[in-house]
């Protein structure tokens, strides 16, 4: 069985609260909780009847359990809270792996988990000569556009520009991308955008090849294919692209992974679904989603259980196929059927995905969230995007993806310089 185990990020007080009482918790009980610092907040999806087992374990080594009074009663499974230090869940998996195997699997899942949080050196992803050291700094996807009706207003097709212009175009812009200082090109030939029309392969690859053949011609800088077709990432692959930005998680075609495994191309996993989600839009500021109901902080925590499980289950059907664990990469897929509120509340707790020992993609560029909660058209969001790209980079972000290649260069570099700025040791 798998635990679900979950490292919630808690950003203050009131929101460790609101954990508690979305669990039945009052606030007065876990007001000591709260207090300890340095703990670490694991979730975890566990049978009632193991629970007492994980208290005797726990607390004599000074850490704390807290049980969920509202039980899935047709599953049989009860969420807890395992709060601690680093040290202390340490000690508790080491305990865990040596109990009978369910406990013992759960052991493996906490110790996974604490690894995760401190991602290992070695981990680097190589596409042709560059090498991406995760951890090191935030590497920059420039968005290539090889549509009429891109939501950004950015398509190398929009203003009726025929299809033969479209090698010329992304060659440029390409390019200019490189010399802003993009790591990866990600070029696409369909809209993900609400209401957007559905693209054939044919029209698709019509669009792509011609694009990334120019871009190729003229720099070697690694190129992804978004497209969650098949056939399409197999033109693109032999037309030079190295990688596959799929939004379906590998879920939409049967064969993206089988290719992607044979071709041993990196892959980008995105979370596209989600709950109480649908479209809407609001003139100048475009397509969006809106819930008709208000959500709770149980709500958002279910968001965050979801696009985790969701992910997990992508990356379980790309090793199943054969692709190598160290050419994946992450991504919750801001703006994908998440209302306003879900995707800021996801930006800022964006580190929960370290549970899963994978990179993390961040694309919030000019997206309508951002539009929706400054009152903005497309055209003017690049501050916007620049402050979510802040947040997602203190959270762990480890590639942004991007319109405005330039400006966010310039963003990643500082938010970089300030979070990972070390003082140097003093000489002896």
């Amino acid at each position: 069985m798998t635990w679900d185990t979950r490292l919630l990020r808690v950003c203050s007080t009131e929101e460790l609260f609101a954990v508690f009482r979305s669990m039945g918790i009052e606030p007065d009980a876990a007001a000591s909780t709260a207090k300890r610092e340095h703990a670490l907040v694991i979730k975890i999806s566990a049978a009632e009847g193991i629970i007492h087992d994980l208290s005797q374990i726990l607390n004599p080594l000074g850490g704390y359990i807290i049980n969920d009074r509202n039980k899935t009663v047709s599953t049989g499974q009860a969420a807890c809270v395992l709060i601690g230090s680093e040290l202390v869940l340490q000690k508790a998996s080491s305990i865990l792996k040596i109990q009978p195997p369910e406990l013992c699997q759960l052991g493996m899942e906490l110790d996974s988990l604490l690894r995760s949080t401190h991602p290992s050196t070695d981990a680097n992803l190589v596409i042709r000569d560059y090498t991406f050291r995760w951890g090191e700094r935030t590497y920059v996807m420039g968005i290539v556009n090889a549509t009429p009706d891109s939501f950004s207003g950015d398509g190398l097709l929009q203003g009726g520009v025929d299809t033969a212009c479209v090698a010329e175009r992304a060659a440029l812009q390409g390019l200019k991308f490189v010399q802003d200082g993009a790591d990866i090109l990600d070029v696409g030939g369909e809209s993900t955008r609400p209401g957007a029309r559905l693209v054939e392969a044919q029209e698709e690859l019509e669009r792509i090849v011609p694009a990334i053949r120019a871009i190729r011609e003229k720099s070697d800088i690694p190129i992804s294919i978004d497209t969650s077709k098949a056939q399409v990432a197999e033109a693109a692959l032999d037309a030079g692209a190295d990688m596959i930005n799929d939004i379906s998680g590998l879920s939409y075609d049967n064969q993206m992974a089988p290719l992607a495994a044979t071709r041993q191309a990196p892959v980008v996993l995105m979370h596209i679904g989600a709950g109480m989600a649908s479209s809407a839009s609001v003139g100048q500021l475009g397509g969006h989603f809106t819930s008709p109901r208000a959500h709770s902080s149980r709500d958002f925590d279910a968001l965050m259980a979801n696009i985790i499980g969701g992910l997990r289950t992508a990356v379980d059907i790309a090793l199943q196929a054969g692709i190598a664990f160290e050419r994946l990469i992450v991504d919750p897929g801001i703006g994908f059927n998440k209302i306003r509120e879900e995707n800021l509340y996801v930006v800022n707790h964006l580190d929960e995905l370290k549970t899963l020992g994978l990179p993390i993609l961040l694309g919030v560029s000019r997206k309508a969230f951002i539009g929706y909660t400054l009152n903005t058209p497309v055209n003017e969001r690049v501050e916007g995007t620049a402050a979510a790209i802040c947040v997602g980079i203190t959270r762990g972000a480890n590639i942004i993806r991007v319109h405005d290649v330039i400006q966010m260069v310039r963003v990643a570099r500082m938010t970089d310089a300030l979070v990972r700025f070390v003082p140097p040791l003093e000489s002896e």
